[in-house]
């Protein structure tokens, strides 16, 4: 799951990580063991792409967003100012930000915060 780091917009989203060796680094930064870095992604429309839902896990509701995580891209110190958004606002603004990124986020405050159990993705 990635979170806010404080929260403010009380959003998140689903990033699927298959890779061991990404696996292996996110749980570094939530063991502490390494620091905390932005999650740089490729994102699509549609809330998933058959094997999980793209959910605001944190929000009272827990609704799907319309756009799911595409293609994991890395951690970043740092990402161009126009990835900066949060997942509220890619929802409202969808097609605006696939055209202006090239479908890709970076959210400066979002990091990730825990690990999704499968019946959290349905």
């Amino acid at each position: 799951l990635v979170a806010e780091i404080t929260p403010r917009h009380n959003d998140s989203y689903i990033l699927p990580l298959n890779d061991p060796a990404h696996i292996a680094q996110a749980e570094a930064m939530l063991a502490g063991r390494e620091p905390s870095r932005i999650v740089v992604a490729r994102i699509a429309r549609g809330s998933g792409n058959g094997n999980y839902r793209n959910k605001n896990l944190t929000g009272a509701e827990k609704l799907s967003w319309s756009w799911h995580v595409a293609a994991f891209l890395g951690f970043a110190d740092a990402t161009a100012e126009i990835l900066d958004g949060w997942p509220g606002y890619v929802e409202n603004n969808l097609e605006e930000w696939l055209a202006s990124t090239h479908s890709t986020i970076g959210f400066w405050t979002y990091r990730v915060q825990r690990r999704v159990a499968a019946e959290e993705l349905k």
